[in-house]
């Protein structure tokens, strides 16, 4: 497992996921644990496997409040691990562009994207929680990845106004 990543908990015996969510866990929870290549590409595939079971838990804890529970780590988890994705991808895009010889770079620009997405989706995620009225052991962390986000995107709009 890449350190920086959150760990999905064991599903206990007496806990069952709903049976749309069991084969994307499984690949999620993959994505998460297996080496990743460092590129925009794995990068990309992590961030669509994370936002396809984010999509599927939100369908069921708005249809189904009894997997709430079990449903509310898995998604803060799934979202936190996304936004650290793309946090990953500008980090790479920035490395790209600093060794680019134009100053210019659209890549500077792009990496900045990348780490206004992420924090979108935390941003997305803590106001989920809120309206939903959803207690979680992560919102210490959720918060501090907001205010790092926050302070990253500000550092890349200066970085792009030079």
């Amino acid at each position: 497992m890449r350190d920086d990543l959150l760990k999905y908990p064991a599903i206990k015996d007496n806990q069952q996921l709903p049976a749309s969510l069991i084969g994307i866990r499984v690949n999620v929870t993959s994505v998460i644990v297996q080496p990743c290549d460092n590129s925009s590409n794995s990068y990309l595939h992590n961030i669509e496997t994370c936002l396809e079971y984010a999509n599927k838990i939100i369908n069921c804890l708005t249809t189904d409040a009894y997997f709430e529970p079990l449903l509310s780590p898995e998604l803060t988890i799934t979202l936190i691990n996304c936004s650290i994705f793309y946090s990953k991808m500008a980090s790479e895009l920035l490395e790209r562009a600093n060794t680019s010889n134009d100053p210019k770079n659209k890549l500077w620009a792009i990496a900045g994207e990348q780490v206004k997405k992420g924090l979108g989706l935390l941003h997305f995620l803590n106001n989920f929680l809120i309206e939903h009225n959803i207690n979680t052991e992560f919102t210490e962390q959720l918060n501090r990845y907001i205010e790092e986000y926050q302070i990253l995107y500000q550092l890349s709009i200066i970085v792009l106004s030079f």
